[in-house]
């Protein structure tokens, strides 16, 4: 179960950092996304985000950690606009509506210069949301090689999977959770959301 929270913990961090980005005024989501790729540019490559948030955000890490926050947070090593949305976009449905509706109502006009078209303060946070998520996920990382082995995993896993489908859905985790606890529950049905989602690597509801 502490490994569980901690990765709740981290969630709950990380949805924080994307809602106070989302919510500067001079943060789009696309305008950025087309300063990060660059002129006649489509696709976001992996090793040009790691090499502008060292040079422009403070962030000095490796390609490899770099790599491993970015992909368990939704994203590619060639990003699209749609997966370079899933990295950076909240995942609480009311900043959701909030966000789609920033990006309808917006106008197209981004800027290729070393600001990205961000004041220093929206600078500082979208390299914070960065440096915490590559830091955070690489800690729970050496959580998973180092706790994760003493436990026997099936044993977690037929604990969520109680009537043995072979699979585990959103209302196991919740039955799960409060299976644990006799009172209220420590964590909201939001985060053991978020908690689902990171498990449900291929996004079909479902967790094997």
């Amino acid at each position: 179960m502490a490994f569980f929270h901690n990765c709740i913990d981290f969630e709950r961090r990380n949805e924080i950092n994307k809602q106070e980005l989302v919510l500067s005024e001079d943060f789009s989501i696309y305008n950025v996304f087309k300063a990060l790729v660059g002129p006649g540019r489509k696709f976001l490559e992996l090793c040009d985000l790691q090499t502008i948030i060292a040079k422009h955000f403070e962030c000095q890490y490796t390609y490899k950690d770099v790599k491993l926050a970015v992909l368990r947070q939704g994203g590619e090593e060639q990003m699209r606009y749609t997966d370079y949305v899933n990295l950076v976009k909240p995942r609480s449905h009311e900043f959701s509506d909030y966000v789609n509706r920033k990006m309808h109502d917006s106008e197209i006009g981004f800027n290729f210069d070393h600001s990205f078209g961000m004041k220093d303060a929206t600078k500082q946070r979208f390299g914070k949301l960065f440096r915490e998520m590559i830091e955070l996920e690489n800690e729970l990382e050496l959580q998973r090689k180092y706790k994760i082995s003493q436990i026997d995993v099936k044993e977690v896993y037929r604990s969520i999977d109680t009537d043995m489908k072979g699979f585990c859905t959103l209302s196991d985790y919740y039955a799960f959770f409060e299976s644990k606890y006799c009172s209220d529950l420590p964590v909201s049905t939001e985060e053991v959301t978020y908690l689902f989602k990171r498990h449900d690597r291929m996004r079909q509801g479902r967790v094997t």
